[in-house]
């Protein structure tokens, strides 16, 4: 998941156009990375018994 953290934006924006648009897509990854791993933390912990964090 590390190598999916540091190099997936990189990857993502390789075919977009350089300067804004390049941007763009590597910081709309790591927003949608972000809200993914916030998802499954808050999910986790609804479905879990305790309400603890179960991954």
């Amino acid at each position: 998941t590390l190598f999916l953290w540091m190099f997936w934006p990189s990857f993502n924006s390789a075919i977009a156009e350089p300067g804004d648009k390049q941007c763009r897509a590597i910081v709309d990854t790591y927003f949608s990375l972000a809200a993914c791993v916030l998802t499954d933390f808050a999910f986790s912990s609804l479905v879990e018994h305790r309400g603890k964090l179960n991954m």
